[in-house]
């Protein structure tokens, strides 16, 4: 190959051209992101990427202990944009472990841009509550469906139930030790169907599967989806079902 490269060099500066052989730096490559540049997180590894000042920033050396933008850092940091520049796109693994299924690309989510699936069911099957007559506030007049809202359910389920779907999907912690899990809403989980399951991501199984979402028809009843079929339906909150807990982030 080198043999080739000068003879093409050779050739060129012949024709009053050059060439030039010097080889390109190698690219940084992008590890998980992490968060908020603390200094308490530090040393950060190269090809970390952090924010700091609303600003998106990739370390580019081991052992990194500078604030992103001080002077004298730009051998250090690499500033990548602000702070909503897109680290992930859907199907991709998310910090949690498992794959991202949402990404507010237009902003219209305060508190969070993804949302990630776990890479894994919780194990067994759950009631969606041990109570079979209790509702959750229904704030929004759509009794805790849409997008942004299984974490609020959730934690209105807790404060209820003592065991259930909710429950197991907090007590999650997957392959990172996340604690931030939740119960998806009826909105949030059809996503997870149509963007992971139907693109054969997310390990869920080839088989007849039907997950809880934290989202109820009534006292009674709550919402869930066949994962093998794609239909939505409600089912007495007794019922045992699957659960795929999520995270917002």
């Amino acid at each position: 190959m080198n043999t080739i490269l000068k003879s093409l060099a050779g050739f060129l500066i012949l024709a009053g051209l050059s060439l030039n052989l010097a080889q390109a730096a190698a690219p940084v490559p992008i590890n998980d992101y992490l968060g908020a540049w603390t200094s308490t997180a530090a040393p950060y590894a190269a090809g970390n990427v952090v924010t700091y000042s609303s600003k998106t920033w990739l370390s580019l050396v081991d052992g990194n202990t500078k604030k992103p933008g001080a002077a004298g850092t730009s051998n250090q940091w690499r500033l990548l944009g602000d702070a909503k520049t897109f680290l992930y796109k859907i199907g991709d693994k998310g910090p949690g472990g498992g794959w991202i299924f949402f990404v507010d690309r237009e902003d219209q989510y305060p508190g969070f841009t993804y949302l990630e699936a776990a890479p894994e069911d919780v194990s067994g099957a759950h009631p969606w509550c041990d109570k079979t007559d209790v509702s959750i506030p229904d704030t929004n007049g759509w009794r805790g469906d849409g997008i942004g809202r299984g974490k609020a359910n959730t934690q209105a389920m807790l404060a209820v139930c003592a065991s259930g779907a909710a429950n197991a999907a907090a007590a999650y912690r997957g392959p990172r030790n996340k604690t931030d899990w939740f119960l998806p809403s009826k909105s949030e989980l059809n996503l997870m169907y149509i963007n992971l399951r139907q693109a054969w991501l997310g390990g869920f199984s080839s088989a007849w599967s039907w997950y809880w979402s934290s989202s109820e028809l009534s006292s009674y009843d709550a919402w869930l989806q066949d994962f093998g079929a794609g239909v939505q339906a409600s089912l007495s909150k007794n019922g045992a079902l699957s659960v795929r807990a999520v995270r917002a982030f």
